[in-house]
């Protein structure tokens, strides 16, 4: 969620600066160090977007809002009872950025429809969950992921896209603590299943 919200907060502010969409650099040694860059683009653009995190109560709705606030934007939490609400579902164009970190096995209506791009301020849909291909696929304008190497789709109309993130390895941005974070729940069941003759010397 926070790779994902970074990702976006850069595309937002490259749109804005009117400067070639890409990624700053293959991946970022710390989360300070990425924080950092994307302060520094919102400083050269000089605007303030208004975001929207989906499926706020998930770890990955938790770490984009989280980012969002490091970074100083402010973003607006949804949830079952907004997503469920088709009068408030219906203002998720209103946001400059979308960040979709909801996780569902619940098939349902889109949050987004191709018509709804051509209205409203939507400048970069980032769809963390990447439900492409499922049943659950919520935004049916799109159909297949994007690569660091193609980090983009332009969608909706040709003079004023929005652009669609849809990375299914966006952790690999920040790859020291994506290890550690996946490592560490790991480490004490491992240290269980192996011999002790096998264990490093000086653990537990």
């Amino acid at each position: 969620g926070s790779v994902g919200a970074a990702m976006a907060l850069q595309f937002f502010f490259q749109k804005a600066v009117r400067c070639a969409l890409a990624l700053a650099q293959p991946y970022f040694p710390s989360r300070a160090v990425l924080i950092s860059h994307v302060v520094g683009l919102a400083r050269d653009a000089g605007v303030v977007p208004s975001v929207v995190v989906v499926g706020e109560r998930g770890n990955a709705g938790g770490g984009a809002a989280e980012f969002c606030r490091e970074v100083g934007v402010e973003a607006v939490l949804w949830g079952r009872a907004e997503t469920g609400s088709p009068e408030v579902l219906a203002t998720l164009n209103q946001f400059d950025v979308v960040l979709n970190c909801i996780g569902t096995d619940e098939v349902g209506p889109p949050f987004l429809r191709e018509a709804d791009l051509a209205v409203g301020r939507l400048s970069v849909l980032a769809d963390v969950t990447c439900d492409v291909g499922s049943p659950v696929h919520r935004f049916p304008f799109y159909s297949r992921i994007t690569t660091f190497d193609d980090p983009v789709l332009a969608v909706g109309p040709a003079d004023a896209p929005v652009h669609v993130l849809a990375i299914d390895h966006l952790t690999t941005w920040l790859p020291a603590e994506a290890s550690a974070l996946i490592a560490e729940p790991l480490f004490a069941p491992l240290q269980e299943l192996l011999p002790p003759e096998l264990l490093p010397a000086g653990l537990p």
